[in-house]
């Protein structure tokens, strides 16, 4: 039997994957499709249904479609049957509003991935340097950073509120991995994923569910909850709005004719690229004094990167941070080269919180 033709209607036109579709008791696998399995939620035949939908797509994801206020008993379940059929992501349905605004509504699909410890795959490996990691639980998320955990959420005004210091202390980070506790509506898990990857200008690109993670402790000590907060209002501060970046090129010798240092196509790319290096100034972890700037020296040969040397700022910084900052910026140069400039070549970046 199918489902209602509004439901199908309703469906994300960007998903076709298989439909795991939940109606009180009852899991119907492939809904809307010839074929369609249905059966009682948690029995063993619907991992095996599970499976055959996924051998035939090939995709390993699967669109759950199921009531918001479906109770926690219920989630659990369905997912355990998800998991021990191995699906690779699960794509959650849900009403967001159309743009420009007051143009109705569009049923999107917010996508979770699934993560295994025996996962070895490169998207495993990548996942597994995930700094920011975010446990859902029934009275809300938490948030950890390079493995301190912040403060409970319990609404989402604090939820938003966190995430908007969280694009600002970690701006580079595009990756989330999630836990979930045994209490967990199904709304929540939408909420939270709605904040994480929906809306137009979504904040990550990856959530990742690794349900063999262990949750944080019932009880953080204050202290360590102190650190937390202290390092991403610390990080968040050296990313301000006003943060910039631009070239300092050598005078010319004296007496040599003031000619320009670059040709003017690579000094336009060597100053946009430039930009690129703020999103690295929170990797030092250190207030800096009001304009203070840390300079960056690069060297070309033959239009290739073939050195950068961050310069340690009036302010004293440590020296794993400042190598933390180093190796951002490497990341953010990578690929780059001079078209037009062939010789050897050095200039500085000169990067300032303000």
């Amino acid at each position: 039997m199918g489902p209602p033709a509004r439901a199908r209607r309703d469906w994300p036109k960007d998903s076709l994957a298989p439909v795991v579709g939940i109606a009180g008791e009852d899991v119907t696998v492939d809904l809307g499709r010839p074929g369609a399995r249905r059966s009682t939620r948690g029995a063993p035949e619907l991992v095996r249904a599970v499976e055959a939908a996924l051998a035939r797509d090939g995709r390993g994801a699967v669109l759950l479609v199921a009531p918001p206020l479906l109770p926690s008993p219920a989630l659990n379940s369905i997912l355990r049957t998800l998991l021990d059929a191995r699906v690779a992501r699960i794509e959650s349905a849900v009403r967001e509003p159309r743009l420009p605004e007051g143009t109705g509504d569009i049923v999107a699909t917010l996508p979770l991935e699934v993560v295994r410890p025996s996962d070895q795959g490169p998207a495993a490996q990548v996942l597994s340097r995930a700094r920011v990691r975010v446990h859902l639980g029934g009275r809300g998320p938490r948030l950890a950073v390079d493995g301190g955990w912040l403060d409970l959420l319990p609404g989402p005004s604090d939820l938003e509120a966190q995430l908007a210091r969280l694009d600002r202390a970690y701006p580079r980070e595009r990756m989330v991995t999630l836990t979930l506790g045994d209490d967990v509506l199904y709304q929540q898990l939408q909420d939270l994923l709605r904040a994480l990857v929906g809306g137009p200008q979504r904040r990550f690109d990856v959530v990742a569910w690794t349900p063999a993670a262990a949750p944080p402790p019932a009880e953080l000590p204050d202290k360590s909850l102190a650190e937390a907060r202290r390092r991403l209002e610390v990080r968040a501060n050296l990313f301000p709005r006003t943060a910039s970046a631009g070239l300092v090129l050598p005078a010319p010798p004296p007496g040599a004719p003031a000619e320009p240092l670059l040709p003017e196509g690579d000094q336009k790319r060597a100053e946009a690229l430039a930009l690129g290096f703020v999103r690295c100034l929170p990797e030092l972890e250190t207030p800096l004094r009001a304009g203070e700037a840390v300079d960056v020296e690069l060297r070309f040969e033959e239009g290739r990167l073939a050195g950068v040397e961050p310069k340690p700022p009036r302010t004293r910084v440590p020296a794993p941070r400042l190598a933390a900052f180093k190796t951002c910026v490497e990341d953010e140069a990578r690929g780059f080269r001079l078209r037009e400039q062939q010789a050897s070549v050095r200039f500085t970046v000169r990067v300032r919180p303000s």
